[in-house]
């Protein structure tokens, strides 16, 4: 994505140059004579001090506002909402089983390897670690993306949860507005097979404790 690969460059360019302007200052080396043990701290303190100027120069915000990052997070959510969609609906169609992961079979492995077995699942999972990608995620937009995550586990959730209650039972049969078929007889009567049931709970299982264990430490490490 352009926007987001200026803006990275332009932010590393800014978060790394009062580092780089006064790396070769020889402002802290007659402090380091003097005190070794007070020229790092010393070091440090000049460098975050005019990092924080450049940060907060008026110039500086004025190009941040100019970048619209929230219609940025919009177009991303925005992809990930529709291929998870795409995904529930052709689990209504076909079942729990049906193939819909959209992504490489090395991905594939790697999210099973975490104890998945649902491709919805895996699909959701992969949707999920995809904002965190060097080429996706913005930190301004880092809120915005655990809100979307948050929004997205819901859904899932949500969807399971209408199956179980048979909320769509009524639409077997019928034909939508946009053409396509409702729910398929198979996915609303997935709760009376133990098969399916248990499935879903297991993936839904391995979800909760992915999301409070590996993922949180690749967020908390980007």
């Amino acid at each position: 994505n352009i926007i987001q690969a200026n803006y990275m460059a332009i932010d590393t360019f800014l978060s790394e140059l009062a580092g780089r302007l006064l790396s070769s200052s020889s402002t802290t080396s007659n402090w380091e004579e003097e005190d070794e043990f007070a020229s790092f701290d010393v070091a440090s303190f000049i460098t975050k001090s005019a990092q924080l100027r450049i940060m907060q120069h008026p110039t500086t915000l004025e190009l941040n506002k100019k970048w619209n990052l929230p219609i940025y997070y919009q177009l991303r959510f925005g992809e990930a909402c529709k291929r998870f969609d795409s995904a529930i609906a052709k689990v209504e169609q076909e079942g729990w089983h049906s193939p819909v992961f959209t992504g490489t079979q090395t991905v594939e492995q790697d999210i099973r390897k975490l104890g998945f077995e649902l491709p919805l699942f895996i699909e959701l999972y992969d949707i999920l670690l995809s904002f965190w990608r060097h080429d996706v995620i913005l930190r301004p937009m880092a809120h915005r993306f655990l809100r979307g995550i948050i929004q997205l586990v819901g859904r899932s959730a949500s969807f399971v949860q209408s199956g179980l209650e048979q909320k769509n039972k009524e639409m077997n049969g019928t034909k939508k507005e946009n053409g396509h078929g409702g729910p398929s007889h198979h996915y609303l009567t997935w709760h009376e097979r133990t098969d399916d049931v248990a499935a879903v709970a297991w993936d839904m299982t391995i979800l909760e404790s992915s999301l409070t264990s590996d993922y949180t430490e690749l967020v908390t490490g980007i």
